[in-house]
């Protein structure tokens, strides 16, 4: 066992050691607290991973020693990225964010009869005990992971001087355009160090399971603490793209001999000198950097409606965008609500009224356009969409926004434009998001007027050794010309290309991202390219039908129009056009064929006949 191996260890991980060998079979599940898991040191970094002899020095740091490999990201739409492999903790070492939990895994020998007597008198329970209330009055629920305890976000670490005062490679912000960028630096150059600067405390993890599987998901109810879902192809995973004991410490990071990614979660970067090659954090720290990353991602939008209310009223509105909102949904959900009003009527809400109305509460999603994905699909299909959610049990209020809210009976009051009044639990906003470019302001940073974003070039440099990737940059796509793209894609896919090329590589984009959008169980869609409602569409389809003889047969449906007049076909792609040129496609219930598509989008020439085009998708 590691924790035998450890000279240093405390009295209660000895204890939780023996315990491994009294049950062997059994799932034992402990509550362990960060603080005795750290040798008492508070709010630090757990170290007892690097300190520990099981390891040997050369797989202490971050991809040491590694052989490079490619890692598929094919149930979220990522591209392929070469990286370094890391080592997979043993599953006694893995502090979920709730709760501690493993399988005894039956090795080593009997358990000393006298440990055993010292277990049962009470000695375990006494740690426990005083280890687990303490820590749960500060925020802790039995991880170095932390959680928001009344909106306040937990630092780790938690004094300014334990981050690096100079490294060579710098990220401001700590989704997943920042995790694709430390990947390909990695990649690039194994023995680098990278320091990741986020306002979250949570390490960098994958936002689509927050609208989708973490809220119906069988895995998230049965609950192993670790934010898992159930894949597409029925795999688990973790939401968290790495382990925490992946990561270094802060403090490590200047005097690892093999580099590694180190996370300051928590900590706002106030400043960025990009003529100095500073950053200025909270407090007035100032770091060195040599190629400093941008990825701050986006916010989401508030409404005025909430903006001067009674802070009653405002503990009932969540803003949803991050895990910690999802937290705080999931108490909402605990709390005998019955009835959740959604705003918005984009990808988030739409996703977010499915999958609440899977967990039997009413949902009621008030937007102001006619049809739910309005902005995306052409009319005929975003009338199909919202039909499909109605049928889910959602009630739906189109062509209205809210213009006043009010608390009554400690519940929201909500008069729309067109004067209804809609009476909720809770109101959960998903209007749309805004790309977070305070950063540049006092810094002589551009910013896309039109768009939105920090300007950069083809290969996202804002500025000399300064680049920006994922929703906050406007950058130059040598196919399509200036944009911005708010998809998990692509931030993978710039953060990815960001990071080659602060390592020297001088890359650019070549690959359209793609996004896909699951409506309910039986509907939904991948999409590549340019994919605007406003663009003339060809639809080509099938639509399956039962014949008098009871056999099914299918029926292909060509639609050259985006009018309202309705087609219900079962599968299909939708080809978006610009001046008789394919730029964009819907994949509709079809998957894993967006390689195609990006192969149609790369031919750049018209074309006479798009059903002979769509036999290319084998849907036929």
């Amino acid at each position: 066992m590691i924790y035998q191996k450890n000279p240093r260890m405390p009295c209660v991980l000895k204890i939780l050691s023996s315990l491994n060998h009294i049950k062997r079979e059994q799932e034992v599940r402990w509550k362990v607290i960060a603080k005795k898991i750290r040798w008492g040191k508070s709010n630090k970094e757990s170290t007892f991973l690097k300190k520990s002899t099981f390891f040997p020095n050369s797989v202490k740091s971050n991809f040491q020693n590694s052989s490079s490999k490619y890692l598929p990201f094919k149930s979220y739409g990522f591209s392929t990225i070469k990286f370094l492999s890391t080592f997979q903790t043993p599953g006694h070492l893995s502090f979920p964010l709730r709760y501690y939990s493993q399988k005894a895994s039956g090795r080593g020998g009997t358990p000393n009869k006298w440990i055993v007597a010292f277990i049962l008198s009470g000695s375990a329970g006494v740690a426990v005990y005083k280890a687990f209330y303490h820590d749960q009055q500060e925020g802790y629920l039995g991880s170095d992971t932390p959680v928001t305890v009344n909106q306040k976000t937990l630092r780790f670490p938690s004094l300014p001087q334990d981050i690096p005062d100079e490294v060579p490679y710098l990220i401001v912000g700590g989704g997943t355009a920042a995790f694709a960028a430390f990947r390909a630096i990695k990649s690039s150059d194994p023995t680098a160090k990278v320091l990741v600067i986020t306002n979250e405390s949570h390490y960098p993890y994958m936002r689509p399971p927050l609208t989708k599987e973490l809220i119906f998901n069988k895995s998230n109810e049965e609950g192993d603490g670790n934010f898992s879902f159930i894949q597409w192809n029925g795999k688990k995973r973790s939401v968290f793209f790495e382990p925490e004991e992946f990561y270094l410490n802060c403090e490590e990071l200047s005097t690892s001999e093999y580099g590694g990614v180190a996370v300051a979660r928590g900590w706002k970067v106030k400043q960025i000198e990009h003529t100095n090659k500073r950053a200025v954090i909270e407090g007035g720290k100032i770091i060195k950097y040599d190629k400093c990353l941008i990825a701050t991602g986006s916010y989401p939008k508030h409404l005025s409606v909430f903006a001067k209310q009674d802070p009653d009223l405002l503990k009932k509105v969540l803003y949803y965008r991050y895990l910690d909102d999802f937290l705080q949904l999931e108490n909402i959900m605990d709390d005998k609500t019955k009835t959740v009003a959604i705003i918005g009527g984009s990808f988030s809400g739409t996703e977010l009224a499915g999958s609440l109305s899977k967990r039997g509460v009413k949902v009621v999603q008030i937007f102001k356009e006619e049809n739910l994905l309005a902005k995306i699909l052409p009319e005929y299909l975003a009338q199909l969409v919202t039909e499909k959610i109605k049928q889910g049990g959602v009630n739906i209020i189109n062509n209205a926004e809210v213009v006043k809210a009010e608390l009554v009976n400690n519940k929201v009051n909500m008069t729309t434009s067109d004067n209804q009044v809609i009476t909720a639990d809770h109101v959960i906003v998903a209007a749309g998001v805004v790309p977070n470019t305070k950063l540049a302001e006092g810094a002589g940073i551009e910013v896309d007027k039109t768009l939105g974003g920090y300007v950069a070039n083809a290969e996202f440099e804002v500025r000399r050794d300064l680049y920006a990737a994922g929703d906050c940059v406007s950058y130059y796509d040598t196919k399509f010309g200036r944009r911005r793209i708010e998809h998990h894609d692509h931030a993978v896919l710039s953060g990815r290309i960001a990071g080659e090329n602060m390592t020297g590589k001088g890359k650019t984009l070549k690959t359209q991202p793609m996004f896909w959008c699951d409506i309910v169980s039986e509907l939904g869609f991948e999409a590549v390219g340019i994919v605007d409602s406003s663009l003339s569409t060809v639809a080509v389809g099938i639509q399956e039908t039962n014949a008098e003889t009871g056999e099914l047969q299918t029926s292909e449906i060509v639609k050259k129009s985006n009018g309202s007049e309705p087609v219900d076909f079962n599968q299909g792609v939708v080809f978006y056009l610009k001046n008789k040129i394919v730029v964009g496609m819907v994949l509709w219930n079809l998957y894993n064929r967006v390689s195609i598509a990006r192969r149609v989008l790369k031919s750049d020439v018209p074309f006479d006949d798009l059903s002979e085009v769509a036999k290319h998708f084998k849907f036929h």
